[in-house]
């Protein structure tokens, strides 16, 4: 499940409990609003957005976490939360919506994170009695907070110990070997978000259609008390090689489908794959050369000064595969 829709859950009022999976991405406005009876729900690290309305009148609620993934806040998200005591807003969050919080009558503390303070509607406390709640804030940025609405209504602004700082998952690496990918962190004890997109899954109503077996894969780490890594990226593709099967009395040469692993971050172009010798060259778009080498022990890397954004053509053998670089 990927995502859960507009209303939901609405007015489930008997409702005390949900676990989200972490493969949610978005989560529909309303789709939480009037469960009376929900005391307590985590929001996975994948969702980007509060909509509308969501968690509306969950009066039970008496905290909540918004993940490190999450930018905005939407339109009266947790209006009528009126037995929440305590918030904690992440670096990530840039834009909180209007009366976002209003009528939380019972807010004693908000921590928030962002460095930079979001973008509020002035209304986003209302009725929640800001002049007696503490808000907690990077230390860098207090005065911020005190010089705008509606931050500077609350009656107590403090720094948050150390300043406020996250520490951030490491990026993770991507492998493959034996038919499946593999992620590491440096990081111990993440989780991993990631998406995989076939070129090859698509409708259409063409006679014959073109094969590529190309996989661009995603994945970032996330942590409970961590800020999410950077997104690490590489691109999964399958390329004839041949090889030479050797028998007691003969010898001869076989084609095989070896997969290869690309990944291009920094203007470098990293080469994954079994097939020592086989030759890798880097192009522009618009087919200038940028670099060559060889693979050797399974790797070859190609130093470019491509820039982030910019499309590679990267030529194994007679492969061609297009990246973004990072």
């Amino acid at each position: 499940m990927t995502s859960i829709g507009d209303r939901a859950f609405g007015n489930c009022s008997s409702l005390t409990s949900i676990d989200i999976p972490s493969s949610v991405t978005s989560i529909g406005g309303s789709a939480f609003q009037e469960c009376s009876s929900l005391a307590s729900i985590d929001i996975p690290n994948s969702v980007t957005k509060i909509e509308g309305y969501t968690f509306c009148a969950c009066t039970a609620l008496t905290s909540i976490t918004i993940p490190n993934s999450v930018t905005s806040i939407g339109n009266e998200a947790f209006r009528g939360c009126t037995g929440l005591t305590s918030i904690t807003i992440p670096n990530s969050v840039t834009s909180i919506g209007s009366q976002a919080f209003y009528n939380c009558t019972k807010l004693k503390e908000i921590y928030c994170y962002a460095e930079e303070v979001p973008t509020t509607k002035t209304d986003a406390f209302k009725e929640s009695n800001p002049q007696y709640i503490m808000l907690y804030v990077p230390a860098s940025s207090i005065n911020d907070y005190k010089a705008t609405s509606p931050w500077k209504e609350f009656g107590f602004i403090k720094a948050i110990e150390g300043g406020g700082d996250t520490k951030k998952c490491a990026t993770p690496t991507i492998s493959y070997a034996n038919k499946e990918l593999t992620f590491s962190c440096e990081t111990e004890g993440v989780e991993y978000v990631y998406e995989i997109k076939d070129t090859d899954i698509k409708k259409g109503y063409d006679a014959k259609v073109s094969l590529s077996a190309t996989y661009n894969i995603s994945v970032y780490a996330t942590k409970t008390g961590y800020e999410n890594s950077d997104v690490a990226t590489a691109t999964l593709v399958w390329t004839e090689a041949e090889f030479t099967v050797t028998t007691p009395t003969s010898a001869k040469a076989v084609k095989e489908s070896v997969p290869v692993l690309i990944s291009a971050n920094n203007g470098l172009i990293s080469v994954k794959g079994e097939l020592d010798g086989e030759p890798v060259a880097v192009y522009t778009a618009e087919g200038k050369l940028m670099g060559s080498g060889t693979i050797n022990g399974g790797l070859a890397t190609v130093s470019t000064s491509l820039g982030a954004g910019t499309v590679a053509i990267v030529k194994i053998g007679q492969k061609a595969v297009k990246v973004v670089m990072r």
